[in-house]
């Protein structure tokens, strides 16, 4: 018999260890949100949106594009989220994996927001 996606979901949400990774990375992503939110002016002219080392900023544009990072990062969540509920019954480690590489891309995303806050945006 056939799994339906309800049931794959309620597995996937009955072992702790694959949804709180999950749970965290998502929470980490709407942070990145507020603070962009509360830190970013909006501004007709164009904001720096990436710092490089040794550049310095190397991309501007408009507020709004900003927000391309948490953009990105909740699609990443999602996609993994899908890749873990159709491997978590075959590739238990695999999942686990999954679910911890996505909070580490938050953290980068994060790491990423606050440099170019800190430095441009006091």
């Amino acid at each position: 018999m056939k799994d339906t996606f309800l049931d794959t979901l309620f597995n996937f949400f009955s072992k702790p260890i694959l949804y709180w990774p999950f749970l965290i990375s998502l929470i980490l992503n709407i942070l990145i949100w507020i603070i962009l939110l509360i830190k970013v002016p909006v501004s007709g002219s164009g904001i720096p949106l990436h710092y490089n080392i040794y550049f310095g900023i190397d991309w501007f544009g408009s507020w709004v594009m900003v927000f391309t990072y948490p953009f990105v990062g909740i699609l990443i969540i999602i996609i993994n989220f899908l890749i873990s509920l159709k491997l978590q019954l075959k590739e238990v480690f695999l999942t686990k994996l999954i679910g911890f590489f996505n909070i580490l891309i938050q953290l980068i995303l994060l790491l990423g927001i606050a440099t170019l806050l800190l430095n441009y945006f006091k």
